[in-house]
């Protein structure tokens, strides 16, 4: 009876195990690794609720990233090719960021940082620091060595406001850095 027990107990755990693995899987973008847009939305709101626990003592920022003239890319070097630019944007990515912050790819060409405990200066600044690392480093790929740049529009959570409203200033921002010219980054108070 004990041994019965003992291996019921072994399989419930390789079960749960098995089950973590298909969840982590479920929140992950299948070319990047890095969480997928239903996971970001998931949680946007999770540090949110967050933030109105700590009554604001805390800040909060959003950081969308988009690669500049992506289309050009695929055009000269190829499908496969951006696929290797955008996995090699989402490694530089989290070298950027802090252990606690959240990185997602929301898609195409598009990623996020969800920035914990970190006002508009601090996503200023990472946000540079990210811009700078991916135009002034090189991007090797099997086709050849692309010249890579990014816009990126950051915010900071401003009291009561809804999810959606957060992530619209960003995306605001990163229209900003756009229309100013690309390879820029813009901000929303």
């Amino acid at each position: 009876l004990y041994i019965a027990l003992n291996t019921i107990e072994e399989q419930a755990r390789l079960i749960q195990k098995h089950q973590n693995e298909i969840q982590d899987l479920a929140r992950k973008d299948g070319l990047t690794g890095l969480y997928n847009f239903e996971f970001f939305q998931e949680e946007t709101v999770r540090r949110i609720n967050e933030y109105r626990r700590v009554k604001g003592v805390q800040f909060l920022s959003l950081a969308i990233i988009e690669v500049d003239q992506i289309k050009d890319i695929i055009e000269q070097y190829g499908y496969l090719s951006s696929n290797q630019v955008l996995c090699s944007i989402a490694t530089r990515i989290n070298s950027v960021a802090r252990q606690m912050d959240v990185v997602c790819r929301l898609g195409g060409e598009t990623f996020a940082a969800i920035l914990p405990k970190c006002s508009i200066e601090g996503a200023l600044g990472f946000s540079e620091r990210l811009r700078k690392n991916i135009c002034n480093s090189p991007f090797f790929i099997d086709s050849g060595k692309p010249d890579i740049t990014v816009s990126i529009g950051c915010t900071e959570y401003a009291p009561d406001e809804e999810p959606g409203d957060f992530t619209s200033r960003a995306e605001l921002a990163l229209k900003q850095a756009r229309n100013d010219g690309r390879n820029r980054v813009g901000h929303i108070t």
